[in-house]
């Protein structure tokens, strides 16, 4: 799908597994200590068509970031900022 995104959503129990995010698409949001954002890929799956512009990957970690702040989920916030932050995306 293009152009999803969530505004002021809380999210419970919901894995984000090997998604492309082309920027980010949460807003005001909340995870909970279950929730996981992991290996988010560079390229969409039909053949390409959309590709990840590096220079969005601080805003997209920014809002995943902030998502698990609002939740209070600490150590999942930290590992954005420090790990993932840095970490390329799968193709």
């Amino acid at each position: 799908m293009e152009h999803t995104y969530f505004v002021n959503c809380e999210f419970k129990n919901c894995e984000f597994t090997n998604c492309f995010l082309k920027e980010n698409i949460f807003s005001d949001c909340l995870f909970d200590v279950n929730t996981s954002v992991n290996h988010l890929k560079e390229q969409t799956n039909n053949f390409g068509k959309h590709t990840l512009d590096k220079k969005d990957l601080p805003g997209i970690y920014k809002g995943i970031k902030d998502a698990y702040r609002a939740g209070e989920v600490f150590d999942k916030c930290r590992d954005i900022f420090s790990s993932k932050k840095q970490q390329k995306p799968s193709t």
